[in-house]
């Protein structure tokens, strides 16, 4: 299972929100600012194009630095200038205050809840100041206090509502980003148990085989040479039954310990039956896997267990080695491993044969 990036879907998101916000600003910012030249109310209008040029400049700004927090920033601080400006005026028909109500819905989006809430403060500041500078008859009063009240209230309303809905959606993204980070670990786990066997940590027979399969296709593709051994501990029974099974446990993970110090990053080892193991040996010929195979031979004979009645356990093994050949399936590569194997055997075991 794909990991799900969710920081990268919260970036795009909020990328989409700020483009769609700015292109709102820009066209708003633009009407405006045609329509106070054509009725003459330079000074506004004046305000407005200032406005307008920071958006577009802080619209393209993000697209080279990919600072999209900062972008927000600045895309929001035109259109609160904007929105106190037009309910200064009252706009047409006193339908200025109107134009705040963008402000919760993107401050929330593009900032998220704790910082909108610092924006909402800032924007219902600057409304308060206007209508009680109007109230002391510092400038035109436009609103009454009814009409104020109502404004006031119902952009409160919304923004709570907003914060709550905000808040929600990030729990919820969190709660998603949680159960995706558990389902990916449970996943792996699953993957893990599902090609390794449980008692040693060795590859389990399925996966070792698969990447025997998986490196004779290599072979086939590239003719880089490719060698395994078959390896099978001696006398492994009369171990059990003389120490018992969580005795011969013991001595086969030991064994393995032993042999993936022997081994390169590149080789795969796997449990391939009870006391028998299958080692993978990618770009190696019969005489680098024949130097090997000893080497994990002189490992395991180096091997030394106390059963805890001062009885002392020196395990051996015995291997049948060989290299892939052209032509060969893998059943028939796998059948010359276990005839070398069992020569081993025949011959007094603790020894290694070549299957070639």
């Amino acid at each position: 299972m794909e990991s799900i990036d969710f920081t990268a879907l919260e970036r795009r998101r909020r990328n989409q929100i700020f483009s769609a916000f700015s292109y709102f600003i820009i066209a708003f910012l633009g009407i405006f600012t045609i329509v106070d030249l054509l009725i003459e109310r330079y000074l506004i209008a004046g305000v407005l194009s200032l406005l307008l040029c920071l958006t577009i400049a802080n619209y393209i700004l993000p697209k080279r630095t990919g600072n999209l927090d900062r972008a927000g920033t600045f895309v929001l601080l035109p259109y609160m200038a904007f929105t106190w400006t037009i309910f200064y005026e009252g706009g047409i028909e006193q339908t200025g205050p109107l134009w705040s109500y963008f402000i919760p819905v993107f401050a929330f989006y593009l900032k998220g809840a704790a910082k909108g809430i610092v924006y909402l403060a800032v924007q219902m500041l600057g409304l308060l100041i206007i209508f009680f500078l109007a109230l002391a008859g510092v400038i035109d009063e436009v609103y009454t206090g009814l009409q104020f009240t109502i404004i006031f209230g119902s952009y409160l309303a919304l923004s709570t509502f907003l914060l709550i809905f905000e808040n929600v959606r990030q729990q919820y993204a969190e709660s998603a980003r949680s159960a995706s980070s558990s389902l990916i670990k449970a996943n792996r786990e699953l993957q893990l148990l599902s090609t390794r066997d449980f008692l040693t940590g060795a590859n389990n027979r399925r996966h070792i085989s698969s990447i025997l399969e998986t490196e004779i296709q290599r072979y086939v593709r590239y003719q880089a040479p490719l060698s395994a051994v078959l390896a099978d501990l001696d006398q492994f029974k009369t171990i059990n039954d003389t120490f018992g099974y969580d005795f011969g446990d013991l001595v086969l993970r030991e064994f393995v310990n032993q042999t993936q110090a022997s081994l390169r990053i590149t080789d795969s080892l796997g449990r391939f039956g009870g006391e028998e193991f299958l080692i993978v040996l990618p770009d190696t010929g019969i005489e680098a896997a024949m130097l090997v195979a000893e080497r994990i031979r002189d490992r395991t004979a180096g091997i030394e267990i106390k059963d805890g009645h001062e009885r002392n356990v020196k395990p051996t093994v015995s291997m049948g080695v060989g290299q892939f050949k052209k032509g060969e399936s893998l059943e028939d590569f796998l059948k010359r491993l276990d005839q070398a194997l069992y020569r081993a055997k025949d011959n007094g075991r603790n020894r290694c044969i070549s299957a070639d």
